[in-house]
This record gives C-alpha cells, structure tokens and sequence, in this order.
C-alpha cells in the first residue's frame, strides 16, 4: 500500500515504564523476562528477591525506549489501514504472575487483536528472513505470554536492525506453548514466593556469576568440606597451576616478537597476520564506590 492508504501514523509515543508498572513488575515475571523464568535463572530471582537492584536503568533499556516510537511509527505506516485501531501502550495486562506491557495492540474489527512488540537490534544472530516467524527463542517466548494475555492469535515484531528499513516477522499463537510458559512462570515464582535459590548446575556456563548472584549475604558459620569437595578444591588449584603457567609462557612467547619488533609498528607473518603495536590513551575516571562478595583459599592453620 502507497502512503495514501496508510493510517495515520501515531504521535508521540511515551516509552518506559511508570512507577506503577515498575512495582507491579515486582511482583510477578514480565513478558520479555518470561523465558528466563522458565529457565530459572538467578540473576532474574535474584532481582525478584531483593538481592540485586532491577535493571530498569540500563542503558541498553533506556536506548531501546527512546528507538521504541520511531519502530512502532515506521511499523505502522506500513501496515497500518483505514479503520483498524491502533493503541499504543496499552494498559498493562495481567494474569497470575504473569505480566505484559505490551508495545501497541491492533485491533481489527471483528478479529482478534494483535501485539505489537517492536525491537531493536545491532545484528541478525537468531532473526530468519523477514515475514517469517523466525526469532530468538526468547523473543518468541515473549510474545507467546503477551498474546496469551491480550487474547491474541498472531503478533507483529517489528525490528530495527541498525538503520532503515525496519522489518517485521509475525508469530502465531501456540496454546501448548503458551501454557508451558505459565507452568515455567509459576514454578519460578515458588522460589522466589519462598525465598528459595533456584537450582544452578555448576558445570554449566556462567555457573560462577549465578552462585555469586543467589548467595549474597555472609553468616561467619563454617561447614565441612566433603570427600567430593575436597575432590574440587583439587580441580580448581590444578586448573589455577596451569593457567598461571601458561600465562607466563604466553607472555613469554610474546615478549620474544616484541623484543624482535623493538619501535617498528607492524610485524607479518607467513600466513597474512600482523601483529600490531600502537599507543592507546585512557582518560582517567572515577570508580564509584561498590561491595561484593570475594573467596580465596587461604594455608592451613600450622
């Protein structure tokens, strides 16, 4: 459709949320964090828990609000039509401990509604060909408890991948979906309504930032390390021994090509790589002041 057949793209669009959403979000699992809910994950209990403060004031969030109005207007100058009503931030919906606040809702006449939930993006990683239903599995999660909220059959991602055009992809609903999300939320809910640490598997990828997320507070009681402790206190100074090894054999090796380099800026090698000196300035800066929670291995008692 040609611009004269496109609905009046929507004004001013406020972004954020409002100090209510914000305490209504407190107390259950928004859309967009529904899947790592489902996930259990501990940075998200701990933020439900009081542990960790919200992360409503980062800054990628606080870009992603002031781009969401320009992404909703494109989206609807694209797709919006004559008597088809579009609400931008509708009110929040929710059920049980599930929230959304949606971006924009459409509604047909005579049809079921559809979400709007626009996006931001600095690359394609997980995004398939536009039109498709092809996204990130936690956006798809996120549009599945939006729809499910809204009473919605379809929804609209609009994306903003780095500049214009923007492209949208269209998720249907999935009732099966949709109701595993609800059991994933409220089995997350239980430990945060009881105030239990979500199970971490320490073998798993980020394992030492989730258990340093869960436990926060010292008691000063000390426990007795077991025969599979004691096995992993054996791992950890093992691995620590070869790390420090071979981080000095690698500033070893590379202090032999800079010795050789002396002032010269570049050196290349047989298959193409350089290895490049400059002069890198820092300006100099402020750390604001911080707690956190440090465990080192300390000698036995003689």
């Amino acid at each position: 459709m040609d611009d004269s057949q496109a609905a009046a793209a929507p004004s001013k669009v406020e972004t954020g949320l409002t100090p209510a959403q914000v305490e209504l979000r407190r107390q259950g699992v928004g859309a967009s964090e529904a899947y790592r809910a489902c996930l259990l994950d501990a940075e998200l209990w701990a933020i439900k828990t009081g542990r960790m403060p919200p992360l409503e004031s980062d800054a990628f969030l606080r870009l992603g609000n002031a781009i969401e109005p320009y992404i909703v207007d494109e989206y609807w100058r694209q797709y919006g039509m004559p008597g088809v009503k579009l609400t931008v931030k509708p009110n929040t919906l929710k059920i049980g401990r599930q929230i959304a606040h949606l971006d924009a809702l459409v509604t047909p006449p005579k049809k079921p509604p559809i979400v709007v939930q626009a996006k931001w993006r600095g690359h394609r990683d997980g995004w398939g060909a536009r039109g498709s239903s092809d996204v990130p599995d936690e956006v798809f999660v996120q549009t599945q408890q939006e729809m499910f909220l809204a009473e919605a059959v379809s929804a609209h991602v609009p994306v903003l991948f780095l500049r214009p055009p923007i492209e949208v992809f269209v998720v249907a609903f999935n009732e099966e979906m949709a109701k595993t999300i609800t059991e994933g939320v409220e089995r997350f809910w239980e430990y945060v309504k009881t105030d239990t640490p979500v199970p971490i598997d320490p073998a798993a990828d980020g394992s030492l930032a989730a258990v340093r997320k869960v436990y926060t507070s010292i008691r000063g009681d000390r426990v007795r390390a077991t025969a599979d402790l004691e096995h992993w206190r054996s791992v950890f100074h093992d691995a620590t021994a070869k790390w420090n090894r071979y981080a000095t054999v690698a500033d070893s090796a590379k202090a032999h090509l800079l010795l050789a380099m002396e002032n010269a800026g570049e050196m290349e090698f047989e298959d193409g790589a350089i290895l490049r000196r400059k002069l890198v300035k820092v300006s100099g800066y402020t750390v604001d002041p911080r707690e956190h929670i440090e465990a080192r291995f300390l000698k036995a008692k003689e």
